[in-house]
């Protein structure tokens, strides 16, 4: 978004956007309320209560793919969402939380993502969905278009001289690990009790659509090849009635994606405005209600 857009952004506008999210109804919020991973706890937020009970929602994947973001938006706390402080990458240090803005006794949990950190953050993951702890499964993913803390580009593993060949490797490299994230899940998928599903969240879709070919080259990678085989192999050890899978690109936040110097590695689509950046936030609620009404079918 323009500075000039960002300067006329008025109150009214971020109604208008927070609505596309809300036109389903109260069903969906109060899932929210009942479903998202995280403990209900006591009004002195240290005791659990016996509501816990209730299973929840999990929510992974590699570091700088939008994770606390989507917590974020989900919980109510992403005002606007179009622009602000969110557009800087903070790195996760630890495990996060997030309450729901209508009822403090919930909260969203998110475990950090960066490989370093994930024996301590995702040491239980597995363990928990085999125990059935969770209904269902957001796996963000970015099309390799991850943020990254630390110093800037140059200074990179992957850097190699040429900024280009930086730019590729990057992606490619990040893809991979995204690979490596749903690889890790794959075996407590296929174990977990009873219904469970599983959405593919592809964030940063301003970024990957910078042209027709980016984009296909995007939707392809992960509903075909190996994201798509290892998808289909979980349902098929588990049966479609019990295993639901969904893939949803989406733009959370719409900003440049930079080093951590500032220089600007890629920018946002040219003509990727508000609008089309609603319309993916509104087909994201949508696509989270529809499972919503699945996990309620026998």
């Amino acid at each position: 978004m323009s500075d000039d857009a960002k300067a006329n952004w008025t109150p009214e506008d971020t109604r208008v956007a927070i609505e596309h999210g809300k036109v389903i109804g109260g069903a969906f919020w109060e899932w929210c309320k009942r479903r998202w991973r995280g403990k209900p706890r006591s009004p002195d937020q240290t005791t659990p209560t016996s509501s816990e009970a209730e299973k929840g929602i999990l929510v992974i994947g590699p570091g700088g793919t939008g994770k606390s973001t989507f917590a974020k938006l989900i919980s109510g706390q992403l005002l606007p969402w179009v622009f602000g402080d969110t557009w800087k990458y903070d790195e996760s240090l630890s495990e996060e939380t997030f309450v729901l803005q209508d009822q403090p006794g919930v909260e969203i949990v998110v475990p950090a993502g960066q490989h370093y950190r994930r024996d301590a953050s995702w040491a239980s993951v597995r363990g928990d969905l085999v125990a059935g702890r969770y209904a269902g499964v957001v796996l963000t993913a970015a099309n390799g278009y991850h943020s990254f803390g630390g110093l800037g580009y140059r200074s990179h593993p992957l850097f190699q001289g040429k900024r280009d060949d930086f730019l590729r490797d990057y992606v490619e490299a990040k893809r991979q690990d995204e690979l490596a994230t749903l690889d890790f899940l794959l075996p407590a998928l296929e174990s977990a009790p009873d219904k469970l599903w599983l959405m593919t969240l592809v964030t940063k879709e301003d970024l990957w659509t910078s042209s027709p070919k980016n984009e296909k080259d995007a939707h392809q990678f992960y509903t075909a090849g190996k994201w798509a085989e290892a998808v289909a192999k979980v349902q098929a050890t588990r049966g479609g009635k019990s295993f639901r899978p969904e893939f949803c690109p989406v733009s959370i936040t719409m900003c440049n994606l930079k080093d951590p110097d500032g220089t600007v590695l890629f920018p946002t689509t040219s003509g990727y405005d508000v609008e089309r950046q609603g319309v993916s936030v509104q087909k994201l609620f949508k696509a989270l209600d529809a499972l919503r009404q699945w996990e309620g079918e026998s």
